[in-house]
C-alpha cells in the first residue's frame, strides 16, 4: 500500500506576515470504489482517509493519518502549533483548490486527486511572500503508531504504511 504525493517546486522571496483569524470549517467529502475521505480547509488536511479495496488481518478497511487532532497532508507554516485556514472550493470531484492569506502574503493550495492510481497531485504557490516562509512549511503525516502484537525475525510485520514522496524528481518513502 503506497499513496504517492507530489509537490510542485516554487521559488521563493520573503517580507513578513501575520496569521489571520479562523475560517469556519468547510468540509468536502469524497468517495469512489478505491478511497473515502473528507477534505477539510483546516490545512486542506484529509480526515477519515479510508482504503476501500482492502483490509487489515481483522477484517477492517485500511485507514490513514488516524489522529485526533491533525488531519492527513494538512499545510502549516513552521514552527506555527496550528494548519494555515484555506477558503476552499471544489472544481471538480477530487480537484480542490484553495486560498490563505497570512497578513499579505497569499497562499494558494492545488490539491487533485487521481481516481486511476489513487494518488495525489500536490501544487502550492506563493504570493508576495513574507519572513515566516523562509522558515518553511510542514505537510502533516499524522499517525497513530501501534505496535504489532506479534513479530519475531522469522514473521516480521508488514501492518504498517508507507509514503512515497515525490518531489522535484526524488521518490522517498516516509
Amino acid at each position: 500500500r503506497r499513496v504517492l504525493f507530489r509537490s510542485a517546486p516554487s521559488a521563493i522571496e520573503a517580507k513578513s506576515a501575520t496569521l489571520p483569524a479562523a475560517i469556519a470549517e468547510q468540509k468536502f467529502p469524497f468517495s469512489n470504489d478505491k478511497v473515502a475521505f473528507t477534505l477539510i480547509n483546516h490545512g486542506m488536511g484529509l480526515k477519515d482517509f479510508t482504503v476501500n479495496n482492502y483490509e487489515d488481518h481483522d477484517k477492517n478497511k485500511i485507514k490513514l493519518g488516524v489522529s485526533d487532532q491533525n488531519s492527513l497532508f494538512a499545510m502549516r507554516l513552521a514552527g506555527a502549533a496550528k494548519p494555515l485556514e484555506f477558503n476552499v472550493t471544489e472544481s471538480a470531484p477530487g480537484h480542490f483548490v484553495g486560498v490563505a492569506q497570512v497578513g499579505e502574503m497569499t497562499v494558494k493550495r492545488e490539491l487533485q486527486f487521481n481516481p486511476e492510481n489513487s494518488s495525489f497531485k500536490n501544487t502550492i504557490s506563493i504570493t508576495k511572500p513574507t519572513e515566516e516562509i523562509k522558515k518553511g512549511f510542514t505537510l502533516l503525516l499524522p499517525e497513530t503508531i501501534h505496535v504489532a502484537a506479534h513479530k519475531s525475525w522469522l514473521f516480521p510485520s508488514y501492518a504498517h504504511q508507507d509514503f512515497l514522496v515525490g518531489h522535484e524528481g526524488k521518490n522517498e518513502a516516509v
